[in-house]
């Protein structure tokens, strides 16, 4: 699970936070001090809302994410793609 940071006017994602523990692979629920450091690094944090989302990760290359400020899920938007992006995704498919 991944926590997402939003603009709560646009759905812009502004950053996602995902924690572990030293040694361990299995991703932890952040604290409420975790959630507040990343807070802070913004200039206005009351204009960011926060949301959890089990999508995958992508390539920014493929697609575009946002937050669907009505229901507060993650959105995908396939990016069009050339010939040559095409078949570079083709090949690519499933190594990641």
């Amino acid at each position: 699970m991944r926590y997402v940071f939003y603009d709560k006017e646009s759905g812009r994602i502004l950053h996602t936070l995902r924690v572990y523990n030293l040694g361990s692979d299995e991703p932890q629920e952040p604290t409420e001090d975790d959630i507040r450091a990343v807070l802070q690094r913004f200039p206005d944090p009351d204009k960011i809302d926060l949301t959890r989302t089990d999508v995958p990760r992508a390539s920014s290359r493929q697609l575009t994410r946002a937050v669907d400020l009505k229901t507060g899920k993650v959105i995908s938007t396939r990016l069009v793609r050339d010939n040559l992006g095409q078949k570079f995704e083709e090949l690519t498919r499933g190594k990641e």
